[in-house]
């Protein structure tokens, strides 16, 4: 079997477990638009779709984090999450993101068991794959970029009719 080496996405040597903001974009497998869809300017959640709301909601329970904003977009969400608190052993309540060795979980930082966890927990009610492999973030610099991250979350929906991701003006997208 070929052994794929894949390129990290994320910044060398960074802490991604240190208290501060972060934007993330996950997206569905294969780009596939399942998780609702647009009915002018607003997006009417698919069953998928509000079960990816409710999970999201439920990550403040889980983690030590504040769920700043988010959208839940036909085929992406884009979230801002903001790390709190010197704990970071997260999932509460003995829940684990995904199956891993003692060994790996001290190598994962706190961003990426949070979206582990997010992902597997959707996937496994949901009963099917759901996510693409990995995930976008962003490490929020100042307020000045927080404040535009948040307009462009709260905005996002306006502007899916020339969104890169919308598969109905971009054929480029796998379907």
């Amino acid at each position: 079997m070929k052994e794929h080496n894949r390129r990290s996405i994320r910044l060398r040597d960074f802490d991604y477990s240190q208290e501060r903001f972060y934007f993330v974009t996950i997206c569905s497998y294969k780009g596939k638009e399942v998780f609702g869809s647009f009915h002018k300017e607003n997006i009417e959640l698919s069953d998928l779709g509000k079960l990816i709301d409710n999970c999201l909601k439920d990550l403040e329970n889980k983690f030590e984090i504040v769920l700043d904003k988010y959208v839940v977009m036909p085929n992406h969400i884009h979230l801002i999450i903001q790390i709190v608190g010197e704990n970071h052993d997260s999932p509460k309540m003995g829940e684990r993101a995904i199956r891993e060795s003692p060994v790996q979980i001290g190598k994962r930082s706190l961003l990426s068991k949070i979206i582990g966890f997010l992902k597997a927990d959707v996937s496994r009610k949901f009963g099917m794959r759901v996510w693409h492999r990995n995930y976008y973030d962003r490490v929020v610099r100042n307020r000045m970029e927080l404040e535009r991250i948040r307009e462009y979350i709260i905005e996002n929906p306006k502007n899916w009719h020339r969104d890169r991701n919308n598969i109905k003006i971009n054929s480029w997208v796998r379907r």
